[in-house]
C-alpha cells in the first residue's frame, strides 16, 4: 500500500486510527491497521481503482433503474428513443456496450418471435 500511494495510506491512518506517523509503528502493526481498513478508505479505493464509494455506486444504480423506467413509461420510450445516459457509467468510467446500446420494442408476442428465431438464425 506504501508503494501505491504513501500519502492516501497516511490520511487514512490519521482519520481512521488518529495515527499521525505510521513509521512509528512496528512493522507488524502498521501492516495489520493497514489491512484493516474499509473497503472505502483512500488507499483501497486506488487499489481497486473504484472512484466512488460504494454507497455512492448503489445510488447511481438506484437512479440509473429509476430513469429508465421512467423513461419507458415515457413517449420516447415507448418509440426507443432519447435513452437517458447513465449516471453509474459516468462515475465508474465505463463505456457503453458497442453492440447492446438499443433497446428493441415488440407490439406483439408474435413480433417477438419472428425477431428472436431470426437472431437465431444467424448465430447458427
Amino acid at each position: 500500500m506504501i508503494a501505491i500511494d504513501e500519502d492516501a495510506l497516511i490520511c487514512d491512518f490519521a482519520e481512521t486510527y488518529q495515527i499521525y506517523d505510521y513509521r512509528a509503528l512496528p512493522i507488524g502493526l502498521a501492516a495489520v491497521l493497514a489491512s484493516g481498513l474499509g473497503d472505502d478508505s483512500r488507499v483501497k479505493k486506488k487499489i481497486s481503482k473504484n472512484k466512488a464509494d460504494t454507497n455512492t455506486m448503489l445510488l447511481a444504480v438506484i437512479a440509473d433503474r429509476l430513469g429508465t423506467i421512467a423513461w419507458m413509461l415515457s413517449e420516447d420510450g415507448r418509440k426507443g428513443d432519447n435513452k437517458p445516459e447513465s449516471i453509474y457509467r459516468a462515475i465508474a468510467g465505463t463505456e457503453a456496450d458497442e453492440e447492446g446500446g438499443k433497446a428493441l420494442f415488440f407490439n406483439s408476442p408474435e413480433e417477438f418471435e419472428r425477431e428472436r428465431k431470426r437472431i437465431l438464425e444467424e448465430v447458427k
